[in-house]
């Protein structure tokens, strides 16, 4: 019996495919779906920065993590929606982390007794790849995992 479903998101379109594959599952078991959207910690958005005049560092970071918190919120707000319309009983937990995504995912599946997750394969577009993230949740997931091509 699958009674809790877990769609972690990032905005990529193979994210938002998995989460509605994802939604009619949690439908079909009317099951709660929890979504969360991880934004890398600083350390991990060092890596996204050009480096230059390196004393507005901690600026950058701050900024890039304002954007990628309300990047999170955004989509968010638009699987809530997905949600809505197509699962209007179901409930819908939605939640904002910030660390390495493939840890918080695992954390999240832990403490929610979280049945199943339902994700996509990998950012890569044009080929099918599992991706870091996709094959630490595949090996270190408490529960049954789908993953979504």
């Amino acid at each position: 019996m699958i009674s809790k479903v877990l769609l972690p998101v990032d905005g990529s379109e193979r994210s938002i495919k998995a989460a509605k594959k994802g939604i009619e599952i949690a439908h079909k078991f009317n099951a709660e779906i929890y979504g969360i959207y991880v934004v890398p910690s600083q350390s991990m958005l060092i890596d996204k920065i050009v480096f230059g005049d390196t004393t507005k560092l901690p600026e950058e970071l701050k900024r890039i993590t304002m954007e990628e918190r309300e990047n999170g919120k955004n989509i968010l707000n638009m699987i809530e929606n997905i949600v809505s319309e197509k699962f209007p009983r179901g409930t819908f937990r939605k939640q904002i982390l910030e660390g390495d995504p493939k840890k918080e995912i695992i954390n999240v599946a832990e403490r929610n007794n979280i049945d199943l997750i339902v994700m996509a394969s990998s950012k890569i577009h044009n080929r099918f790849l599992i991706g870091s993230v996709t094959e630490h949740v595949i090996r270190n997931s408490p529960c049954a995992v789908m993953i979504v091509k």
